[in-house]
């Protein structure tokens, strides 16, 4: 696809050879060559209207579908994490966790990216890590996630941050255990 400057090198070489077949006097003087170009101006501006509203209509489809890709990574993001609680450290939801990661390369925010390998390094040093410092590591990628989603959807800024998030669990009674 040619960029616009191309068309305005077309059009500046249209206009020289104009001027230079007509004469620069009746190029510049003659009201016929004014009504013409005039007429075509008008002629094209709807095409040109058409293609500057169909450019930004695309923009904001792309924008909102990147939107939903991060929005349905971040829940499967959120709902993988309790695999690394100590109540459950479920594998399944582990590996969920890691491969969701891996994707998020390729839509998430370096922010929110940044987060996942503070949080995995919090998790995974064995015995190292106090729980203080693990559900800090979370509370901080939940922050995280929740500016990003935000800001992509334009709602304003969150108040919320890291030490607003609290992680809970429902208690088990006895005849479920």
């Amino acid at each position: 696809m040619r960029s616009w400057r191309w068309y305005s090198k077309v059009a500046f070489a249209l206009l020289v050879a104009g001027s230079a077949y007509f004469g620069w006097s009746t190029l510049w003087t003659d009201s016929g060559i004014w009504r013409s170009l005039l007429s075509v101006a008008v002629a094209l501006s709807p095409f040109a209207i058409a293609i500057v509203i169909w450019t930004l209509n695309d923009s904001s489809k792309r924008a909102f579908e990147d939107y939903l890709r991060r929005e349905l990574k971040y829940w499967y993001l959120i709902c993988s994490i309790k695999g690394f609680y100590t109540e459950s450290l479920e594998a399944r939801l582990q590996e969920q966790f890691v491969l969701q990661l891996s994707s998020c390369w390729m839509y998430c925010p370096d922010d929110v990216i940044h987060k996942l390998y503070a949080f995995m390094d919090a998790v995974q040093r064995d015995g190292g890590t106090s729980d203080a410092m693990k559900s800090s590591a979370e509370a901080e990628l939940m922050a995280a996630i929740r500016k990003d989603s935000y800001r992509t959807m334009r709602r304003g800024k969150t108040a919320l941050t890291a030490t607003d998030f609290r992680h809970l669990s429902v208690p088990l009674k006895p005849s479920d255990r």
